[in-house]
This record gives C-alpha cells, structure tokens and sequence, in this order.
C-alpha cells in the first residue's frame, strides 16, 4: 500500500491540543506538556536525594455526595514532601485551562479531602 505526499504530511502533522499544549515523550512516559514533564523530571531529582516519596502521576480524587458520583478531579502530581512534612497535590496549568469548572472542582477537593491543590504556570529548575 503505498500513500501520497499530500497523505503523508496530513499524518505527519501534530494535531493540536485542545488548549494548545505540546505533549511530550521522555523516557518513555507521556507528558500533557513541557512544563509537566520537567516538574516531573525536578521532583525525581528531589526524590532521588530524599526530599520528596511517593510521587503519583495523575491522582484522582473522587467527589461524592450521599453515595452519588459528582465529579473527579484529576491532579497532575501527589507526593510526600519532607519540606513541607505533608502531603501536596500539583496541577500545571498553562493559558485558559484554569476555568471555573477546575475551580470548583479545586474548593471542592479542599472542602471534602482538606486538600489544598497548588497550581503551577511556569517551573524553571
């Protein structure tokens, strides 16, 4: 099976995301964008020299009332932190991905786990 040139390209091309992230690859493992991943690569680093443990990727916390499912907030990063001696829950945000659905989900995660989500725009090492 052979493909055009025109073809090609049209697969070749990125699609872009819907809030025009770049997703990465590193190391094998999948990033949203280049601002996770390198938040990801620093808190290895910190884990490495015992600053931080348990690092989860994309933690769920689930919101429910009575027994009924009301939403999922999904953060990008959960891990111990020595520094602070509790737990952080770390979402990277880039542009207009902070909406008010994100915020409500946000208070609501603080109202029913005592969870304070911290967000992140920019990370430089």
């Amino acid at each position: 099976m052979s493909i055009s040139a025109e073809q090609y390209r049209e697969m070749a091309k990125p699609k872009r995301t819907k809030y025009g992230n770049v997703k990465v690859v590193i190391d094998g493992e999948s990033y949203d964008s280049k601002i996770e991943a390198e938040f990801h690569h620093h808190l290895k680093l910190r884990e490495r020299i015992g600053e931080v443990y348990g690092i989860v990727r994309q933690k769920d916390f689930l919101i429910e009332l009575s027994g009924q499912r009301i939403c999922v907030l999904k953060v990008d990063f959960w891990f111990y932190d020595r520094r602070t001696l509790g737990m952080r829950a770390v979402d990277i945000k880039g542009g207009p991905t902070d909406t008010p659905v994100f915020r409500l989900k946000r208070k609501l995660v603080r109202a029913m786990f005592g969870v304070e989500v911290e967000i992140v725009r920019e990370f430089r090492s």
